[in-house]
């Protein structure tokens, strides 16, 4: 019974695109954060170099499954569309560095984090690029993806 009501919540909520970009972001997020936690993390790069690394990977796979999941939107132009989309990707991860530098190093968080929530200094770098800069960046790339990259095609049906 619970099983049948969880399908229905999953189908009802799968015809918004965004949370259809929240799952294939999802996703495609879980690699970039693996990538760059581990390279900052176990491999002692430095934070900015290891989010680029991580971002660029999130780029490339996320495109396609935007495109086709996401989106849903056919074109033969589709090498417009990946330049476009790299270049939110690129406004999107400038936001996201931006972020980063204003939360860790112009306002000290991870100095007040380390020291009210007994947390080490790593990881409150890795708290503030999992919340706020993450949800930032999320807000960001969907917007601009939307109104960008994917506009829908008028002889096109869509799910909205």
């Amino acid at each position: 019974m619970i099983h049948t009501y969880w399908w229905r919540i999953r189908d009802f909520l799968w015809r918004y695109e965004f949370v259809r970009f929240m799952t294939v972001q999802g996703s495609v997020g879980f690699v970039n954060y693996f990538l760059a936690f581990g390279l900052f993390w176990y491999l002692a790069v430095d934070k900015y170099l290891a989010t680029i690394a991580g971002y660029m990977l999130h780029v490339c796979l996320a495109f396609y499954l935007d495109r086709q999941v996401t989106f849903q939107v056919e074109s033969s132009k589709w090498w417009r569309m990946f330049f476009i989309y790299c270049s939110n990707g690129l406004v999107t991860f400038m936001v996201i560095l931006g972020s980063l530098y204003l939360l860790t190093d112009y306002f000290a968080v991870p100095a007040l984090l380390a020291q009210y929530a007994q947390l080490s200094e790593k990881e409150a770098v890795v708290a503030i690029r999992i919340g706020p800069v993450m949800l930032v960046g999320l807000i960001v790339s969907f917007t601009l993806n939307k109104l960008l990259a994917f506009k829908p095609n008028p002889k096109q049906p869509g799910l909205n």
